[in-house]
């Protein structure tokens, strides 16, 4: 459902923030677990999360003005900031990451 697909969403986009230090592991951890993983009550599949298609899809967003892909993210102030130069290569090591939190074999 798109609810279930905005909640593997704040997942990556927290997974990057954490990359990016933005958001501080113990406050991505404390989100992922105990806010977000428990409220995925759809069972994904390997083949209902590619990574090319959510790829392609961040290139078509409204939000995306430059080259570099674009996500809102929180910060460990609790702001939301937005990051508009992400490389394909940082969004795909992000959703691989995520890919084998939320996917069920």
């Amino acid at each position: 459902t798109h609810g279930q697909a905005v909640v593997v969403g704040m997942i990556l986009a927290n997974s990057i923030a954490g990359q990016r230090h933005l958001l501080s592991e113990e406050r991505r951890r404390f989100m992922e677990n105990r806010l977000l993983m428990p409220t995925l009550q759809t069972r994904i599949l390997p083949g209902d999360f590619q990574s090319d298609l959510i790829v392609k899809a961040m290139m078509k967003d409204k939000k995306r003005s430059g080259s570099g892909l674009v996500l809102v993210i929180i910060n460990d102030a609790d702001e939301m900031v937005r990051v508009d130069n992400l490389g394909e290569g940082e969004v795909r090591e992000a959703l691989e990451a995520v890919g084998k939190k939320v996917i069920h074999l």
